[in-house]
């Protein structure tokens, strides 16, 4: 009996290790792109996050490089930068007698005196070292300044999950930092450092630029060039790209596109003027990144080309038919090809090229026209017209004519 219980009490001895040993591992992981440095994860980074000590402690330095491209405001302090959002002001703070950046809400717009933050304020919770009062939203209470950790900054966060923007990711803290609480934006996933405090770890995303045209708001017609280059994240790879034109999807690349990818951009399709370009990268982690430009599509004012290959001007008719072979050629494509007599347009020629149902840029087109339809208007001669329209967004007219005279 005895054996039996000292077998029970040590299989949950072991399973009790087990668990700890798990919660361990789990509590101490950092995320993907990020290494343990301390009580922290640092990003692998350099430009984003280099590790830095101060009295004796550990702790990530945010770097100004990381911090500008991912649209963040970078504050600095004697000991510790920090990287804020943009709807944040730079204030300064204590940890341990060290001063460190801190991100403080801004003062309300002035206009009243109940307008200004003040230690009569509502939301009033503190003043930062370098004299800033912080008045907390409707939505934030004050932190819990570091649960006597030699912190003394008032600082605000939001009070729930309800707070957050839409888009953003609430997250809390565990362990000693359980009342800590955070908002993650769009593009960062909310995570813990292994002491227990909340963080928004910058995901690892795939790379775009456009790289033609080189500029925005480049003046362009006719068939014009698009390539964006891309990279993936390591050990990932990327899908598919897929370019929009003022926010509408235009056309994606094939199944695992090679960088650059190049399309060409019919732009007498467009309306002259400027047009939102954007092109977004998908790897196979469903990870997304995108790069836009402005470009502004100039009118399109050349008209088509049309020739009349045969018959010469001043034919003479003869006892039969005439025929009459022309040509259109234009850069956007033909969109409309008819030969008249007499200003009567009876025949139309097809535009469509032979590929894909695309319009064709040149065309050749034969007529007969009959004696009997000769001379209705005038007995002595007639006027055979090749008339073309082309594909810009305010079609251009081209045209040319020949005589026919009776014997």
């Amino acid at each position: 009996m005895k054996k039996a219980r000292a077998l029970i009490v040590s299989f949950f001895l072991i399973i009790s290790a087990i668990i700890l040993v798990q919660s361990v591992e789990a509590q101490s992981a950092c995320p993907v792109g990020y290494f343990q440095y301390g009580d922290f994860c640092c990003n692998n980074d350099p430009q984003s996050e280099k590790p830095g000590s101060a009295v004796g402690r550990k702790f990530c330095q945010p770097q100004i490089t990381g911090c500008q491209a991912s649209g963040g405001l970078f504050c600095s302090a004697s000991t510790r930068n920090a990287c804020c959002s943009t709807s944040k002001v730079c204030g300064t703070g204590t940890v341990y007698g060290a001063e460190v950046a801190v991100c403080v809400p801004p003062p309300p717009p002035t206009g009243g005196s109940t307008s200004v933050c003040s230690p009569k304020s509502p939301g009033y919770i503190g003043r930062t070292k370098d004299g800033k009062n912080v008045c907390c939203g409707a939505n934030e209470e004050a932190g819990p300044a570091g649960h006597g950790l030699g912190i003394n900054t008032p600082y605000c966060q939001p009070k729930r999950a309800a707070a957050c923007a839409p888009g953003e990711q609430f997250i809390q803290g565990a362990d000693k930092y359980d009342n800590e609480k955070r908002c993650c934006p769009t593009n960062t996933a909310p995570t813990r450092h292994p002491n227990g405090m909340p963080f928004c770890a910058k995901l690892n995303l795939p790379s775009i630029s456009i790289t033609s045209p080189a500029t925005d708001q480049q003046s362009v017609a006719g068939s014009f060039p698009l390539s964006a280059a891309f990279t993936a994240v390591p050990n990932s790879s990327i899908t598919a790209v897929q370019l929009f034109i003022d926010n509408k999807f235009e056309r994606q690349s094939s199944a695992s596109p090679s960088s650059p990818w190049t399309v060409k951009l019919q732009t007498w399709k467009l309306a002259p003027g400027p047009h939102a370009i954007k092109f977004v990268v998908t790897d196979n982690l469903n990870r997304t990144a995108s790069a836009e430009r402005l470009i502004n599509v100039a009118a399109e004012t050349t008209p088509p080309t049309v020739k009349f290959i045969s018959p010469s001007l001043g034919t003479i008719a003869g006892d039969r038919p005439v025929n009459i072979l022309v040509s259109a050629q234009d850069e956007t494509g033909i969109g409309q090809f008819q030969v008249c007599l007499d200003g009567s347009c009876s025949w139309t020629c097809p535009t469509t090229s032979p590929t894909a149902g695309a319009l064709a840029r040149t065309i050749h087109c034969s007529v007969s026209i009959p004696i009997s339809r000769l001379f209705k208007v005038n007995p002595l001669t007639s006027v055979v017209t090749a008339v073309a329209y082309d594909q810009a967004y305010e079609p251009n007219l081209g045209a040319v004519g020949v005589v026919v005279q009776t014997n």
